[in-house]
């Protein structure tokens, strides 16, 4: 749901053989953590979409590098 995580960095895009990635990074101690949903439809909200498969990055010292890692 829409304003429970500060997000600071968001990408929605694809399709990448069939497949979108709605990927979002959020602040950790020490730097920020990136998490994607892959999803088989068009994403146009990332907290408003079905994802079939959630995926994380581990720390990154950058909201940038958290989303680019997923």
């Amino acid at each position: 749901m829409e304003g429970l995580l500060q997000t600071l960095s968001e990408r929605i895009s694809g399709p990448y053989h069939g497949y979108y990635v709605a990927a979002y990074a959020v602040p950790a101690e020490n730097g920020f953590v990136g998490y994607a949903k892959v999803c088989n439809a068009p994403v146009e909200d990332i907290w408003r979409c079905d994802a079939i498969r959630k995926v994380g990055c581990e720390l990154e010292p950058s909201a940038e590098s958290a989303v680019d890692l997923v």
